[in-house]
């Protein structure tokens, strides 16, 4: 029987696995790959996650964690060996090369697998590693533009009113949409070309605020307050800045002294798509015995897709109308036309 010889990458967040899917294929499985000639173990699987996941893992702290045998998915006749390894990595997560998708999985997942995948799963689920079931979710955190207020368009038509009338500059669709979803002092240097110090941006900006009012998407206050009433965690992390977030959410009418919090751009050094975005949330979320396998984001784009899965956390997507943010064809995390459909969802996750 054919042999093919693997390494595998173990990367367990919370009690589930990290996995990942190639273009044009349906099951998932362990990254990593094979040895080039004359590469030892930590050499090679430092390269294959590069390459597919574009991070770096920590090669001095490898552990060998298991080996496994399996047939190899799609190839009768042929076996493939897993050695499996742990280790930590530096970076942010994100599918590349010929990675199209990755997503966390529990034992009870094993349709989702290739047949060495759902071999690493079983035996680490018996070493007590990875978990048995999903757990149910206790945890939401939401975007707040476009998710739980209209943004999008009364923003673009503020931002260009503020570029016109203080720096002369006419601002196209095209610009704002390359700009849109980055941090708002950055986004606002983009857009408005250094024309002034941040300083002096942000307060041209406000000063005409009042005349462009995000509004509440239909239901989502009462989605927010339904949650909360059922005993769920909930939280707000955004890319604008928090005391915009914090008036806008207050003068619509949301909870927010319910709320775990609300996280703006200027309250963490990290960003969307980078998971770590989410590390001052799920740090008091671990406080009250939370999880990341046990919480939900809910989203409108690619790089809130992106950021949630790279953190561990399970994500809903809430339709956009910008072409850029268009769900992913037949990825796993689900898609609902409008946030007021969340309650029901996430009673189901």
């Amino acid at each position: 029987m054919k042999l093919i010889d693997k390494l595998a990458w173990i990367n367990i967040v919370d009690g589930r696995l990290l996995v990942a899917r190639s273009h044009g294929q349906r099951a998932f499985y362990v990254p990593g790959g094979k040895r080039e000639q004359g590469e030892g173990d930590a050499d090679a699987l430092a390269r294959e996650v590069r390459e597919e996941l574009a991070v770096r893992i920590v090669k001095n702290g490898i552990r060998h964690v298991l080996t496994h045998e399996a047939e190899a998915h799609g190839k009768p006749g042929t076996t493939v060996r897993l050695t499996c390894y742990g280790a930590e990595h530096e970076g942010n997560i994100v599918p590349s090369s010929e990675i199209e998708e990755i997503t966390w999985v529990t034992a009870e997942d094993d349709g989702l697998l290739s047949e060495g995948a759902r071999g690493v799963v079983e035996d680490l689920a018996a070493q007590g590693l990875v978990r048995r079931e999903s757990p149910e979710p206790r945890a939401i955190l939401f975007d707040l533009d476009d998710t739980l207020v209209q943004t999008r368009v009364v923003k673009w038509k503020h931002h260009q009113e503020v570029a016109r009338r203080f720096y002369g500059i006419d601002l196209t669709e095209d610009a704002l949409s390359e700009a849109w979803g980055m941090p708002f002092d950055a986004m606002i240097a983009r857009l408005y070309q250094d024309s002034a110090p941040v300083d002096q941006m942000r307060a041209d900006n406000q000063s005409i605020a009042a005349d462009y009012l995000k509004t509440e998407i239909g239901g989502a206050v009462r989605t927010v307050t339904t949650l909360l009433d059922r005993g769920v965690e909930v939280g707000v992390v955004t890319s604008t800045n928090t005391e915009f977030a914090v008036a806008d959410l207050e003068r619509l009418g949301f909870p927010t002294h319910r709320l775990l919090g609300i996280q703006g751009a200027d309250r963490s050094s990290f960003h969307k798509p980078d998971g770590r975005v989410f590390s001052d949330l799920l740090s008091l979320l671990s406080g009250k015995g939370i999880g990341a396998s046990e919480t939900v984001y809910v989203g409108d784009s690619l790089a809130d897709r992106t950021a949630a899965l790279a953190a561990g956390l399970d994500y809903i997507g809430i339709e956009s109308d910008l072409p850029r943010d268009a769900a992913p064809e037949g990825h796993r995390p689900q898609v609902l036309p409008s946030v007021a459909d969340v309650a029901t969802a996430f009673g189901e996750h």
